[in-house]
């Protein structure tokens, strides 16, 4: 028979107490998206895109059996840069015309997560998973640099925070 498997490996405490660090990149996506028709001009408001963004977390739990464990995270989402342009076309000019809205957005979430561990083969252990708890997400540098080009701006917004119940489902493998 193979040697035993140490207890470090698992990361688990011998009581079922268990510490958890996650780092990584995560993508961010802008929300919807809409279409609008004032007297001559046409425009779609969707014309997105997003920086990747880096995170790390941290979190304790309990593994209560082999198939079962809980916990806690809390996770930061680091600035990443967002941007959306709107597109108008419109026949008084004879032509399309862009604005772009650019910002920088983190986020902060807490989770209290619950996993099914699906069994463990040469150290590797996956699960299925779900969380629930609160996310607060903050803009900032927010400008439109305005339809006449990158070098011209109309305004720029004061900082913006949003909070709110956040959720998750999860599918991995540990090791």
């Amino acid at each position: 028979p193979p040697p035993p498997e140490p207890l470090g490996l698992k990361g688990t405490l011998s009581s079922g107490i268990y510490l958890r660090g996650d780092i990584g990149v995560g993508v961010q996506e802008v929300g919807s998206y809409y279409q609008k028709q004032v007297a001559e001009a046409y425009g779609t408001f969707g014309s997105k895109k997003s920086d990747n963004a880096f995170f790390g977390g941290v979190g304790i739990g309990y593994r209560f059996n082999n198939w079962f464990r809980l916990d806690g995270t809390f996770e930061y989402r680091g600035a990443g840069t967002i941007q959306v342009t709107d597109t108008v076309f419109n026949a008084g000019i004879n032509g399309y015309q862009n604005n772009t809205y650019k910002g920088d957005l983190t986020s902060m979430v807490a989770l209290f997560n619950g996993y099914i561990d699906l069994g463990t083969w040469n150290c590797l252990t996956p699960y299925l998973g779900a969380g629930i708890g609160y996310a607060t997400n903050r803009i900032t540098g927010f400008t439109d640099e305005g339809i006449v080009g990158p070098s011209t701006s109309l305004g720029i917004a004061s900082t913006s925070t949003k909070s709110g119940v956040a959720w998750a489902l999860m599918a991995g493998v540990g090791y």
